[in-house]
């Protein structure tokens, strides 16, 4: 062999085990955990690239913050060419530059630990970046100085050879291979390096719903994880149930990946795909749904949930019964439910499917049964008083039901009880108790005020006081429904019409007459013009009126007609 390939051999060996014996013992271990975040936008064109690290074996990690501000899409890629898709940010702060992160993962990764307790000035440094090159160490650096952050955490100042640029993120060790820092983003000007406590990056979170609108998120195009508290992830999803479908789907998804054995994420779910109507989604709802049973630890209200789900899709939606998803089912589920605990809201549920099962005896046990609960309610008492008109049950304990709904607060009476007196009122019109339903209209008309009333309601209060032949009560009534509405022709024509019922022809005579020249086509108008000029003694004006009101196929204008002409 040539002489001097002997001294080169030689002298690479030498070098070897020179550049081996600056790399710490745990360098090889920690190079594993580096990787490399490659980041790309909805359209798939690469935004850049970072320094990251796991921090845990089944995939979270930690990067820069800025690689994900603009990105739709990332990977993390290890030093052995493996990729993982990073599926949302787990925690960041914008102001220190850090992220974490967690990826798709099929088998552990290797993970880096963070130090327990802070370093402290001039001690050795070693700072790792993303590198497939075999030969390449660690860069070797020191603690310059030392700074308090908000928490009881430090920020380090670290000096060395060079300025270690685009390799934010990458980790910071000490010389026991822990993690004491991650290294901040070098720019134009810095005389050092500086990097942010490792405790810091790791226990950033997003705690609670609204963290999410925090500016270290809501700047942040890349997909969230949601909180990481279970009660705070159901507010999440709450506040954005009202949102973009596909959006509120993958957040179910993601809930139930980040909560598996939480039956709310399940019950969720399958509400979800049953509430959209899709067929095809039907029986994977139900299969989430009968999952939610399953994981449920109060057994009891997840049928119920699931109960209600039913009933309400039967009864409030186009959804027709399917073998396992009709009225029986949900009164089997929620006999099960009350079988383990007897709550009132479930025998409210259970009386309003045996009302739709028309099981009326059965239903008004329930809710009586719940109107000697403290889940009593006007409500409760108005649905009992509906039952029992659909029983034929006696009109006057229909009535005293409706007396319990209306008297359940007692007075001053509020607006929620306002829809009970109206249909206390609309139930004593039904027994032909006018005078009693016109002193319910006015209390109701004194609880909501009469500047939140429309016409209709004058108008119907009105004809309820004609029926008790309260006729000055009614004139101020109807006066007040053409006040509301002037450009209704009808209730100005009822208004002619009970003047002239209560012998006012003469006063109403310029209002029909008014009302028939703006409307000279209408027969009510002919008609009721042709009734007043009668009732004033110019019957030949009168005849004109009806005449024209029969040619326009009035049958009542035909037959004055011919009273008139006898």
């Amino acid at each position: 062999m040539h002489k001097t390939t002997v001294i080169t051999i030689i002298l690479l060996a030498v070098t070897a085990s020179a550049t081996q014996a600056k790399a710490p013992k745990w360098f090889k271990k920690s190079r594993n955990a580096v990787c490399q975040i490659v980041a790309y936008d909805e359209k798939g064109n690469e935004t850049g690239r970072a320094t990251g690290f796991f921090t845990s074996a089944d995939g979270y990690g930690i990067t820069g913050y800025d690689i994900f501000s603009n990105a739709s899409k990332a990977v993390a890629i290890d030093i052995n060419g493996i990729s993982r898709n990073i599926k949302y940010v787990t925690g960041a702060n914008r102001i220190y530059d850090v992220a974490r992160f967690k990826t798709d993962t099929y088998k552990p990764v290797q993970y880096l630990t963070a130090t327990e307790n802070p370093s402290q000035t001039g001690e050795a440094l070693y700072i790792i970046q993303y590198s497939t090159d075999k030969s390449y160490l660690p860069q070797e650096y020191s603690i310059s100085k030392c700074s308090e952050m908000t928490g009881g955490y430090t920020y380090y100042d670290l000096s060395g050879a060079d300025i270690c640029r685009n390799a934010a993120g990458a980790p910071v060790f000490d010389t026991n291979g822990n993690v004491i820092g991650i290294l901040q983003n070098a720019v134009d000007g810095d005389t050092c390096n500086y990097a942010v406590d490792s405790r810091f990056a790791y226990s950033l979170a997003i705690s609670s719903a609204l963290a999410l609108n925090e500016d270290d998120y809501r700047g942040m195009t890349f997909p969230k994880a949601l909180p990481d508290n279970e009660e705070q992830a159901l507010v999440y999803l709450y506040i954005n149930q009202g949102g973009d479908s596909a959006t509120y789907s993958g957040l179910l998804d993601r809930f139930i990946e980040q909560y598996p054995e939480s039956s709310d994420g399940y019950l969720r779910k399958g509400t979800y795909l049953i509430s959209s109507g899709d067929s095809l989604r039907f029986e994977e709802g139900r299969n989430t749904l009968d999952k939610s049973v399953t994981l449920s630890k109060d057994r009891d209200n997840a049928l119920y949930e699931y109960s209600r789900l039913i009933y309400s899709t039967l009864t409030t939606s186009a959804s027709t019964e399917r073998d396992g998803w009709n009225l029986e089912a949900a009164l089997n589920m929620i006999e099960e439910a009350i079988s383990i605990e007897r709550m009132p809201s479930y025998l409210q549920l259970q009386g309003n499917i045996l009302f739709s099962m028309e099981r009326f005896p059965e239903a008004l046990a329930d809710y009586q049964e719940i109107n000697r609960t403290n889940m009593a309610s006007p409500e409760t008492y108005y649905y009992t008083s509906v039952i029992k008109g659909k029983m034929g049950i006696d009109a006057d304990e229909i009535i005293a039901t409706l007396d319990s709904a209306v008297n359940f607060y007692g007075k001053p009476y509020t607006s929620k009880v306002a829809p009970f007196i109206l249909e206390r009122a609309t139930t004593k019109e039904g027994l032909q108790r006018y005078r009693e339903a016109v002193l319910d209209l006015n209390e109701y008309e004194q609880t909501l005020g009469s500047a939140s009333l429309s016409a209709e309601f004058y108008y119907f209060r009105e004809q309820m006081e004609i029926k008790a032949k309260m006729y000055e009560q009614a004139m101020k009534d109807i006066e007040r429904a053409v006040y509301l509405a002037p450009d209704d022709l009808g209730l100005s024509l009822e208004q002619v019409s009970l003047m002239l019922r209560v012998g006012l022809a003469e006063q109403a005579l310029p209002l029909i007459t008014e009302l028939t020249d703006l409307n000279p086509d209408n027969t009510d108008c002919q008609r009721l013009l042709g009734i007043c000029l009668m009732n004033t003694d110019n019957e030949a004006q009168a005849k004109v009126h009806f005449q024209k009101a029969a040619d326009l196929g009035d049958e009542q204008a035909e037959k004055l007609l011919e009273r008139l002409q006898q």
